[in-house]
């Protein structure tokens, strides 16, 4: 692995944490106020996503040359997908099998990451 996808892995990872602290945070103020698991956390992980194009943008891949409006609705595409990992994790890990909403949702974090970082890296931000 070369020098540079490393350090984008990396600026990935650190975006990642900004938008978990978005995600859970969003997601347990929602339920807090009564919002259903599948709701509170498409509102929450659509926040990071927001939160994500940008700094992804300008900071970890440094995609200039593309038009941002069109890099913006390709990525929210692809966001739609890891939104439906993460309410298929929600829905079988919380409502259908009882696991804590939070665990579950640590863990799918783990399984969006991945299609988070390629998609993007290789057909939206690519140079």
């Amino acid at each position: 692995m070369g020098n540079e996808n490393l350090q984008q892995i990396l600026k990935f990872g650190t975006v990642g944490v900004m938008n978990t602290a978005i995600d859970l945070g969003v997601l347990n103020l929602l339920l807090y106020f009564g919002a259903t698991p599948l709701v509170a956390n498409s509102i929450a992980f659509s926040l990071a996503v927001a939160n994500s194009f940008v700094w992804n943008r300008h900071w970890t891949f440094k995609s200039y040359h593309g038009v941002w409006w069109k890099q913006m609705i390709l990525f929210f595409l692809v966001a739609l997908v890891g939104l439906g990992l993460s309410d298929l994790c929600i829905y079988f890990g919380v409502i259908r099998w009882g696991y804590d909403i939070n665990l579950v949702k640590v863990a799918s974090f783990v399984v969006v990451f991945w299609w988070n970082f390629f998609i993007p890296k290789f057909f939206i931000f690519n140079k």
